[in-house]
């Protein structure tokens, strides 16, 4: 079976479990690891869903929810408290 039908079927298996009976990430992480393992893969901490490990603990989606969460919370004065500063220091 090739890697991707492997990792498609593995995260339809972990889809389909928390669905009966939700589970945490480390329920999953701890019931899946040698499959996960062997794939070099890990699981989104957020949705589950199968990642690269290099991609960390979060998918791309979540971490651009993320994102233009935390870009929202910035004030938009900041830019003009940086000018006065600098403005003040000269």
């Amino acid at each position: 079976m090739a890697m991707r039908a492997m990792v498609q079927e593995l995260g339809n298996q972990i889809a389909q479990e928390n669905l009966n009976r939700p589970l945490t990430y480390e329920q999953l992480m701890n019931r899946h690891r040698d499959q996960l393992t062997k794939l070099n893969i890990s699981l989104c901490r957020e949705c589950f869903i199968p990642i690269g490990k290099e991609e960390g603990e979060h998918c791309n989606e979540v971490r651009k929810h993320y994102l233009v969460r935390l870009r929202g919370l910035q004030p938009k004065r900041h830019a003009k408290a940086r000018k006065h500063i600098s403005i003040s220091d000269e």
